[in-house]
């Protein structure tokens, strides 16, 4: 007798192309004020806190913002579309003050610091009359940051004319940066054979499926996850089964599958197609017709596996080699026959590239 072990495997081949809706969200990051005092007097040099100094009243100051942890506002691999804070500047200066941003590199001390205030790049410089700033150089950072660069940013302030109180400014309260991004709106179906989509999907959400007809949209983040779950039933009046799923081109066996949600175009498509019965799998002596004895079957499609992470709801395995949920051989007597009635629902035929049957 010569045992013939067959796997079915997923046809890597289907793709689509969608128009997507793109949603945007704003968060404001708070920042911490910091200003540096020089007195040329005597040469000394002081600091503080929560409170930015343009200008010379008494001693010249200048001042920066810096703005931390930037990748706990704005996700990861988020698209940054507009940065930008407000200022009201107040004192004698506001309404001849020229304000200069600057890129800021955080110095050694006092005196560093304050020399780098004036140094750095200059950004933009803007009248003391104005409230509303953004800059292109700022957003690329803000941009560097959820990208995985530096997660703090800073920026350096100073008067252009620091000759005299007639110019002085100030500022008393924290500045924060009001960040725009660009989040992905999730697309849920699932179709037939023919491209149509029908019925519903489920969504594990508290611990328990809940059900929506198709399409629909979620309103998620990148790198977020989602749990869905395709119909496990025939198509009302067919025989086409759950095939697949697919995340815009990349393609999954699984049902239920957990999705990491992708920056930018997200489309979850559910796909059934129509399985075959009537199959039969059997030993056969070669160069007779005497068949029997035993058979192992596996099939990635088969709903055997109880998830513990999902409440013990059975799905399929895939392909997985390894694991729990590894795909199991079961062990038939031949003849063999996969009939629409039994628990295999049917099986689909000429699945895999490239393999030479059976398979």
């Amino acid at each position: 007798m010569k045992t013939i072990c067959v796997i079915l495997s997923a046809l890597l081949l289907f793709c689509t192309s969608t128009t997507f809706s793109q949603q945007t969200y704003t968060v404001f990051i708070p920042g911490v004020n910091h200003y540096i005092n020089y007195n040329p007097n005597n040469g000394g040099y002081g600091s503080g806190s929560n409170i930015l100094y343009a200008g010379k009243n008494g001693d010249e100051y200048r001042s920066y913002i810096y703005w931390s942890n930037i990748r706990s506002y704005v996700p990861s691999g988020s698209q940054v579309i507009q940065v930008k804070f407000y200022i009201t500047w107040s004192g004698q200066g506001v309404q001849t003050a020229q304000i200069d941003f600057r890129d800021f590199s955080f110095g050694v001390g006092s005196p560093q610091t304050y020399q780098n205030i004036g140094s750095g790049t200059l950004w933009g410089t803007k009248s003391a009359t104005e409230t509303e700033y953004s800059f292109t150089q700022l957003t690329a950072k803000i941009q560097a940051a959820v990208n995985g660069g530096s997660n703090d940013v800073w920026i350096g302030i100073k008067n252009q004319n620091e000759s005299s109180v007639n110019y002085f400014v100030d500022y008393v309260y924290n500045v924060s940066l009001e960040v725009t991004y660009q989040g992905s709106e999730v697309i849920v179906t699932q179709v037939d054979e023919s491209g149509d989509p029908f019925g519903q999907v489920g969504r594990w959400y508290n611990n328990t499926w809940n059900y929506t007809n198709v399409p629909f949209t979620l309103d998620l983040q990148a790198g977020e996850t989602v749990v869905l779950q395709s119909d496990t039933n025939y198509k009302a009046g067919t025989y086409q089964k759950y095939w697949k799923w697919t995340q815009n081109s990349t393609e999954y066996i699984t049902n239920h599958h957990n999705f990491t949600v992708l920056t930018g175009s997200n489309m979850l498509r559910s796909t059934f197609k129509s399985a075959n019965e009537g199959v039969i799998i059997k030993n056969e002596l070669e160069g007779t017709e005497i068949d029997g004895g035993l058979v192992k079957f596996a099939d990635p499609w088969l709903i055997d596996y109880p998830d513990p992470l999902f409440n013990y709801t059975k799905r399929n395995r895939g392909m997985k080699q390894t694991g729990d949920d590894a795909l199991l051989f079961y062990q038939r007597q031949s003849p063999f026959s996969l009939e629409f009635d039994n628990q295999y629902k049917g099986v689909f035929l000429n699945q895999g590239e490239d393999w030479l049957p059976p398979y």
